[in-house]
């Protein structure tokens, strides 16, 4: 014998199924409305709340610079007081490292740092010097470029054949193009991770400089070329930009 379609569902001494999956149904609706929760949709994702940006004043002894503390490089090693909660206060230290999230600051060319970026700031060692940037004036800026040549056996070699030695000029007058000099070396084959790194330290608005690149996708020209879509052009972007950067971040008394 067959039940009505109403008795399919009883069980002796208990509420009809559907009228439990009712009342269930009820229970979250009211909760939901109670905690003012919204259920996310798959299209979507919830993101997580950036934590507030911690700007730090580093102290060094020629200069003071706001950094945020997201710029330091990780690994490195930087002053572990840097890292202790936000520090209020000037922060004294000898020297610090700049990872790669710094060049979205100043526009770095797109092709350069992609997987590598190391930035050593240290005080001169002379009394503060004025920075070609620190003027109004337009700055002018002009590069030259060296490479080994065919009668040299490091021509021959895979390691160094593409190696250039870049050297970017800056100054505001032509017979001045002494006032600031920057040596960028380029070693490795073509068309691999190559590394592109400053020689001597120049003393720079009371800063000295050391920085690492690493660059893969930019042709090396075999003369030199401004485009910043080559490995020289992109260079002296770069270069430029960072120190109009650095001076940016300065603090005067």
């Amino acid at each position: 014998m067959s039940l009505p379609d109403d008795k399919l569902n009883m069980v002796p001494g208990r509420a009809p199924v559907g009228r439990l999956r009712t009342l269930v149904a009820v229970i979250i609706v009211a909760l939901l409305a109670a905690t003012n929760c919204v259920l996310p949709s798959q299209s979507q994702p919830i993101t997580p709340p950036r934590s507030e940006e911690c700007w730090i004043t580093i102290a060094l002894p020629t200069v003071q610079l706001k950094v945020n503390q997201a710029w330091l490089r990780a690994g490195e090693a930087n002053p572990l007081s840097l890292f202790h909660g936000c520090p209020a206060a000037p922060m004294p230290v000898q020297s610090f490292y700049l990872g790669r999230v710094v060049m979205a600051e100043f526009n770095a060319p797109q092709g350069l740092g992609q997987r590598n970026f190391l930035l050593h700031i240290s005080p001169s060692q002379s009394p503060r010097s004025t920075s070609v940037f620190d003027a109004s004036e337009p700055v002018e800026t002009s590069m030259t470029m060296s490479k080994h040549g065919p009668d040299d056996p490091l021509s021959k070699n895979p390691l160094f054949m593409y190696a250039r030695d870049y050297d970017v000029y800056y100054y505001r007058r032509s017979n001045d193009s002494e006032q600031l000099h920057e040596t960028i070396t380029c070693n490795g084959p073509a068309g691999v991770e190559r590394e592109c790194a400053t020689g001597r330290l120049q003393v720079f608005s009371g800063l000295a400089l050391k920085y690492i690149i690493g660059q893969i996708v930019l042709p090396v020209p075999e003369r030199l070329s401004t485009d910043s879509a080559t490995e020289p052009g992109a260079i002296l972007q770069f270069d430029k930009g960072l120190r109009k950067w650095l001076v940016s971040l300065e603090l005067t008394n």
